[in-house]
């Protein structure tokens, strides 16, 4: 007698391996998926701890500035919030009536990664005002000032 497998084992075998592999793969997605959406939620919060110590310090909200992108296209970001806005002075010690208080900028209030001039969630779309998908991620009143951050996904 042959010892061996018969083709119909070899098939079952290769089906069980193909469909475990497949479960894998798609559990492997979902994870990255929801470590990319907590690492955004992780990102909105550290704005909104940015804008309110840009509060905090300027006593304003931050206003949307407008940039240039590497498409030549002109899009609103929050740049106060990693450079000295203009007109507005750098931290210093004001004294009134023998208070001393500490007014101006103190940023940068969020570190940009290194040779990044923008804001980029974790999928790699810029936290603009409008992207190229068209979506508004940043919402601002009437006056410029920053009301609403937030993300979409992929």
């Amino acid at each position: 007698m042959r010892r061996g497998f018969t083709l119909l084992e070899m098939t079952v075998v290769i089906a069980i391996l193909a469909l475990m592999t497949h479960l894998a793969i798609r559990e492997l997605g979902q994870y990255r998926d929801n470590q990319r959406s907590a690492a955004a939620d992780k990102q909105l919060e550290d704005i909104r701890d940015a804008a309110q110590a840009f509060m905090r310090d300027i006593g304003r909200l931050p206003r949307l500035a407008s940039n240039t992108n590497e498409n030549g296209e002109v899009v609103w970001t929050l740049s106060e919030l990693w450079q000295r806005p203009a007109g507005i002075a750098a931290r210093h010690i004001k004294t009134k009536d023998g208070v001393s208080v500490a007014v101006g900028w103190d940023g940068p209030y969020l570190r940009m990664p290194f040779s990044r001039a923008r804001l980029l969630d974790p999928w790699g779309n810029p936290i603009e005002a409008e992207d190229s998908a068209g979506l508004v991620r940043l919402m601002a009143d009437n006056d410029g000032y920053v009301t609403n951050v937030c993300h979409y996904g992929a």
